[in-house]
């Protein structure tokens, strides 16, 4: 929960990508879990990968349905692609 909050928080600064933002998260979580036989020898590490990962997890699930602030140009790139999308569903 508290993750979800706080990328929320941190999607709503104009200067930071939400794309970045997400991946970062991602690697994050990716990582954590990659080390966890490597680091976690002691139940007290096993708390610090837990609120990590638990952290960090949170944030794509809570970024998943915003899109990314990007220029004009990209913008208009997506839009023909969501209109090409729509003609190949309806084509199936």
């Amino acid at each position: 929960m508290v993750g979800r909050v706080g990328a929320g928080a941190l999607a709503a600064v104009p200067e930071l990508n939400i794309l970045h933002l997400n991946n970062v998260s991602l690697m994050v979580t990716g990582l954590s879990t990659g080390l966890v036989t490597l680091l976690c020898t002691s139940h007290a590490m096993m708390i610090v990968y837990s609120v990590v990962f638990g952290l960090s997890i949170g944030t794509p699930a809570s970024l998943c349905t915003l899109e990314p602030r990007v220029g004009p140009t990209t913008v208009s790139a997506m839009s023909h692609l969501r209109q090409n999308r729509r003609c190949d569903m309806a084509l199936r």
